[in-house]
C-alpha cells in the first residue's frame, strides 16, 4: 500500500525475511549431513502426517495466522528432516505472537483484579479514560459511558480482531526448532554411541556436526528474532502513541550526558567544627567566639525573617482582601479631567495605578495560590522544626550508611579512618574496626544518583496508561520506578530498559561488562582490588522489596517501558535519565520513620564577611573563564 509509511512497510516484511533466513538455515543443516542420514524416508512408527489445507494458512484478506495454533504436535523429537518438514508445514515452528498478546492482556486484567478484590477488573480500552467507581460494580450492572468492564471469565476478543490490529501477527519459533533438533540429533546419538568416536560416514559423527551447527545459528541470531519482533510491534504501538500524546512538558536542554558524575573528593575534617584557611589568629578566635551561644540546641529551618512588602507580608494579604471585599464604586474621572495645575493630580494618579495592580493580583487565582501556599509553607516548616526540637530528634542517633562497613577505605580520602558519630559521641574507628563497629543494620547508602526529566516522566505516565489507570501509573513511576533507576549500574543507569528489567527480575548483565573486564585486564592497575558497585546496596534491597510487596501489575507495567525503550531510537529523547551527582538513597527494609535525624551538618565555618567575598570570586572565576555552576552532591 503506498499509503503506509516505509518503515512500517519494512516492519511489515519483517516475517518474510525471517522465515527465507529459517529456511536456509534447514539448508545448511541437511547439507551438513553429506550421507542423508537424516533424508531416508522415516520408518512408519516414527512417521506424522498433518492435514493442512491452504486456507489455514491465511486468512481471507491476507493476514498471516499462525496455524498450528489448533493443532496437537507429540512430545518427542521428529525422527529426521523429513518428518521436521511436515511439521513445518502444519505450523509448528510459527509462533503465534497473537495468542501472547492475548496472554499478556489476561495477566494485566488478572493483576488488577487481584489489586481491586473484585470479580470485575477494569481496563483501559484504547484512550479513553477509566472511571474508578466502575471497578467496583457488579458485573451485572449497567454501564453506559466509555468504561470497559470485562469479566475474567468472558472471552476476550475475537483472535481475528487482535490478529489486524497487530503489525507482527505470527513469528519464527525457533525455540522449538531449536529444541527439535538438538532432541533429533540426542536420539540419533543414541542409536549409534560408537558413530562419534569412529568419525565421517557414521550416524553419531553426522548427528554431532548437526547439533552443533544448530547451537551456533541458533546463538548467533536464532535466539534474538523473537525479541527484534516484538519491539518492532512495541516501536509500531508505542511511537504513535506518544508522538499523538502532546508532550509539552519541560525537558533537560543541552547534549544528553550518560555517564555519572566523578564524585567530589572531599578532606576528612579532624574534628566537626573547623574553621576555614585563609583567615589571621584574630579572624580565628572571632570564628570560634561566635559559635557559643546559650540558646539550646534546636531546629532552625529559617534562619532569617523577613517582611516582603507585596510577597508574603500582612499587610498584601490584607490589600488583597480590601480590594475585593470593597463595593464596586462609581466611575472615576480619567486622568486627563483631573486639572494639571492641581497639586493633588500625581498623588491621584499613583493611588490609580495602586489601585489597578492590587485589582490585577487579586483577580489572579495563580498569584493568590503561590503566596498562600508560601506563606503556609513558611508556617509549616517552623511548626516542624519546633516538634522535631521538642522530641529530642538532634540528640537521636544518625542513619547508619552501608559505606561505613568497609571503613570508607575504598575512598580517596587523605584522612586515613572513618568517623562515626552517634548524637553527641564521637569515635574514630581504623577500616579493619569499622565492619564491628555497627550495631544496626545499615538504612542508607551514598552512591550515584540519577533522575528523570518532566518530559520522561509524561512519556512513562502515558505509556502506562494505555494498560492501567493512571493511579497505577504514578505509584509506579514513584514507588517503583526511581528506585530502579538508581539501582542500575553505572554504566548502564542512563537506559530506561535496565530499570525495567530490575524490576521484572531479568538479568541485567550485557556486553558492557565484558568490554570493562577486558579494558580491566589490559590496565596497569589490573591487580588494584576493584572497588564495589555503590548501587548494589539499593538493587538488593529493591529487588527484597519486590519479592514481599511487589504488586501483580508490576511485571507486565515494567515489560511495557523496557520494549518501548529498547525499541525506540535513543536520539528521540523520548525516556532520557540524567545524572544528578552523588546523594543518599534509603535501603533499609522499613525506611525511614517520620521525624528521624540522616547526618549531621558538617563542614568548615566560615565568617559572614568571608563566605560572602568567597561566593563573590566564584562568580566572578566562572564568569571569566565561562564556566557553568557546578550543582551540589
Amino acid at each position: 500500500d503506498a499509503n503506509v509509511p516505509f518503515e512500517d512497510r519494512k516492519a511489515m516484511d519483517m516475517y518474510t525475511r525471517h522465515k527465507r533466513e529459517f529456511e536456509r538455515a534447514i539448508v545448511r543443516l541437511q547439507k551438513v549431513d553429506r550421507f542423508g542420514f537424516f533424508l531416508d524416508q522415516p520408518p512408519a512408527e516414527f512417521d506424522e502426517s498433518y492435514d493442512v489445507t491452504e486456507s489455514d494458512k491465511e486468512s481471507d484478506d491476507g493476514i498471516r495466522l499462525s496455524v498450528g495454533r489448533d493443532i496437537v504436535f507429540p512430545d518427542t523429537p521428529p525422527f529426521n528432516f523429513v518428518v521436521l518438514k511436515k511439521r513445518l508445514d502444519a505450523g509448528r515452528y510459527d509462533l503465534d505472537m497473537v495468542v501472547m498478546e492475548q496472554k499478556r492482556r489476561r495477566e494485566i486484567k488478572h493483576g488488577l483484579e487481584l489489586v481491586s478484590g473484585s470479580k470485575v477488573a477494569a481496563i483501559k480500552s484504547g484512550k479513553e479514560g477509566v472511571d474508578s467507581e466502575n471497578s467496583h460494580k457488579k458485573s451485572g450492572s449497567d454501564n453506559n459511558d466509555e468504561t470497559m468492564e470485562i469479566d475474567l471469565n468472558d472471552s476476550d476478543e475475537t483472535y481475528e480482531s487482535i490478529a489486524r490490529t497487530m503489525l507482527h501477527p505470527v513469528g519464527i519459533d525457533w525455540e522449538a526448532f531449536n529444541s527439535d533438533i538438538n532432541g533429533m540429533c540426542d536420539w540419533a546419538m543414541l542409536r549409534d554411541p560408537e558413530g562419534l568416536s569412529l568419525g565421517s560416514g557414521h550416524l553419531g559423527h553426522a548427528a554431532h556436526k548437526v547439533k552443533k551447527l544448530m547451537e551456533e545459528m541458533y546463538t548467533t541470531y536464532g535466539c534474538k528474532r523473537r525479541l527484534e519482533m516484538e519491539q518492532s510491534e512495541a516501536r509500531y504501538r508505542y511511537e504513535k502513541t506518544l508522538n499523538a500524546c502532546g508532550n509539552m512538558e519541560a525537558a533537560m536542554q543541552g547534549k544528553w550526558r550518560k555517564k555519572a558524575y566523578p564524585e567530589r573528593k572531599y578532606e576528612r575534617l579532624e574534628k566537626t567544627s573547623v574553621i576555614c584557611d585563609g583567615l589571621s589568629d584574630i579572624d580565628k578566635s572571632y570564628a570560634i567566639y561566635e559559635l557559643g551561644t546559650s540558646i539550646p540546641d534546636s531546629f532552625v529551618g529559617l534562619a532569617y525573617t523577613y517582611d516582603d512588602s507585596g510577597q508574603k507580608s500582612e499587610n498584601w494579604m490584607k490589600t488583597v482582601t480590601d480590594q475585593t471585599a470593597a463595593p464596586k464604586r462609581k466611575r472615576k474621572k480619567k486622568d486627563a479631567d483631573v486639572p494639571t495645575e492641581d497639586p493633588n493630580a500625581s498623588a491621584v494618579k499613583e493611588k490609580n495605578k495602586a489601585h489597578t495592580a492590587a485589582m490585577a493580583l487579586a483577580n489572579d487565582d495563580g498569584v493568590v495560590r503561590a503566596q498562600v501556599n508560601g506563606a503556609m509553607l513558611s508556617l509549616l516548616i517552623q511548626v516542624q522544626d519546633k516538634v522535631m526540637t521538642d522530641l529530642g530528634v538532634m540528640h537521636h542517633p544518625e542513619a547508619r550508611s552501608a559505606n561505613w562497613d568497609d571503613g570508607d577505605h575504598l575512598r580517596d580520602y587523605r584522612g586515613g579512618a572513618a568517623e562515626v558519630e552517634q548524637g553527641n559521641n564521637m569515635t574514630t574507628l581504623t577500616a579493619k574496626q569499622a565492619p564491628e563497629a555497627g550495631s544496626s543494620l545499615p538504612e542508607v547508602a551514598e552512591q550515584e544518583v540519577w533522575g528523570i526529566d518532566c518530559y520522561t516522566r509524561r512519556n512513562v505516565m502515558t505509556l502506562i496508561e494505555t494498560e492501567f489507570s493512571s493511579e497505577i501509573a504514578t505509584e509506579f513511576l514513584e514507588k517503583w520506578l526511581l528506585p530502579a533507576i538508581n539501582a542500575c549500574p553505572i554504566d548502564l543507569a542512563h537506559k530506561m530498559s535496565t530499570a525495567a528489567k530490575i524490576l521484572e527480575g531479568l538479568p541485567i548483565s550485557t556486553d558492557t561488562e565484558d568490554i570493562s573486564m577486558q579494558t580491566r585486564q589490559n590496565s596497569p592497575d589490573k591487580n588494584k582490588p576493584k572497588s564495589p558497585e555503590s548501587s548494589v546496596f539499593l538493587r538488593t534491597a529493591l529487588e527484597s522489596k519486590i519479592k514481599q510487596f511487589g504488586p501483580p501489575w508490576l511485571k507486565a507495567a515494567a515489560r511495557l517501558i523496557r520494549l518501548a525503550s529498547d525499541s525506540l531510537d535513543e536520539d528521540d529523547g523520548f525516556f532520557r535519565i540524567h545524572p544528578k551527582g552523588h546523594g543518599s538513597v534509603v535501603i533499609g527494609e522499613q525506611g525511614l520513620k517520620a521525624n528521624s535525624l540522616v547526618t549531621y551538618y558538617r563542614g568548615e565555618v566560615y565568617p559572614a564577611w568571608r563566605w560572602c567575598e568567597k561566593l563573590d570570586a566564584i562568580e566572578l572565576t566562572q564568569k571569566q573563564l565561562g564556566l557553568r555552576p557546578n550543582l551540589p552532591d
